[in-house]
């Protein structure tokens, strides 16, 4: 059973917190955020998710992209460099382009007189 957006996001926020909600807002971790490993660790158990993509953001953030092997289901982290890590968004039917998508570059004509 897939869980929607908001539910994973729920999810990994009582990972962080691991206390009702209302203690959770309370805390110093943004709601959608827990530690690294809880995170990696819940996608992998409860999505069979591990990372395929990843790049640092303008802000100095780790942003990386988990999915599953059957391509199932997808999630963007970023993690900033005060440690916490957020899910910034989730899906289904994850695909990757292995070869390159991008139109062929045209060749510019000689130059006259070569």
């Amino acid at each position: 059973m897939r869980l929607t957006h908001a539910l994973l996001i729920s999810a990994v926020a009582g990972l962080a917190s691991g206390a009702p909600a209302d203690a959770a807002s309370t805390s110093a971790v943004p709601e959608g955020c827990a530690p690294y490993a809880e995170v990696v660790e819940f996608l992998a158990r409860d999505h069979a998710e591990e990372p395929v993509a990843s790049g640092v953001a303008n802000n100095g953030g780790l942003v990386e992209v988990f999915a599953s092997r059957e391509h199932e289901t997808w999630t963007l982290l970023i993690t900033m460099p005060d440690g916490h890590t957020c899910m910034m968004a989730a899906g289904n039917e994850w695909m990757e382009f292995r070869e390159s998508t991008a139109p062929p570059t045209a060749e510019m004509p000689p130059e006259p007189g070569t």
